[in-house]
């Protein structure tokens, strides 16, 4: 029997106006969507999805895909293609390719979101973790764009979190773990 040979997109996802920097790299399916992109950052961040995000290209404000749940206004403007609906092949064509994902509107999260590379790998998963560093604040922590240098009084409300830690272990087997939709 053939070996199936899938094609992936080698994706890497870092927060924006810090530094030093906070990112991760992974493999996901080429024909993925998405609203799977959006799940996989969820996951790779440690992010706890429980905000609107969208996605579009780095000098442009048209919106490549939007989070299902956006309430679209009863007017004459472009309703925005829903995430769930849109291949990220569509938008990532080469490497070097960016978009932004901004995630949470209250914080306002900001993340690059680059392709790295196409790889095509024997067998067949839905993603994978390649790479990260440092740990990405706690959903709702205010930290948008500004870890501060004292972080003392940050840390006290925001319990274990600690901004040099990142569990590569546990990030990748969260991103192995089967996915409904």
């Amino acid at each position: 029997m053939p070996t199936t040979v899938t094609t992936y997109f080698e994706l890497e996802v870092s927060l924006q106006n810090i530094q030093p920097r906070i990112w991760r790299r992974f493999l996901l399916r080429r024909n993925c969507d998405f609203h799977e992109l959006h799940d996989t950052i969820q996951k790779a961040c440690g992010w706890w999805d429980y905000h609107l995000y969208l996605f579009h290209p780095v000098d442009d404000q048209r919106l490549l895909a939007v989070t299902p749940y956006w309430q679209v206004e009863t007017n004459d403007e472009e309703i925005p293609p829903v995430a769930a609906t849109v291949k990220i092949a569509d938008f990532f064509w080469r490497e070097g390719d960016k978009c932004l994902y901004i995630y949470d509107f209250g914080d306002d999260w900001h993340h690059l979101v680059e392709l790295k590379g196409i790889v095509k790998l024997k067998g067949s998963h839905r993603r994978r973790l390649v790479g990260g560093e440092r740990a990405f604040p706690h959903e709702d922590s205010g930290l948008d764009e500004d870890i501060r240098e004292d972080l003392l009084s940050t840390r006290q409300w925001l319990g274990d979190w600690d901004p040099e830690r990142f569990d590569y272990e546990a990030t990748a087997r969260e991103l192995a773990r089967r996915v409904r939709y």
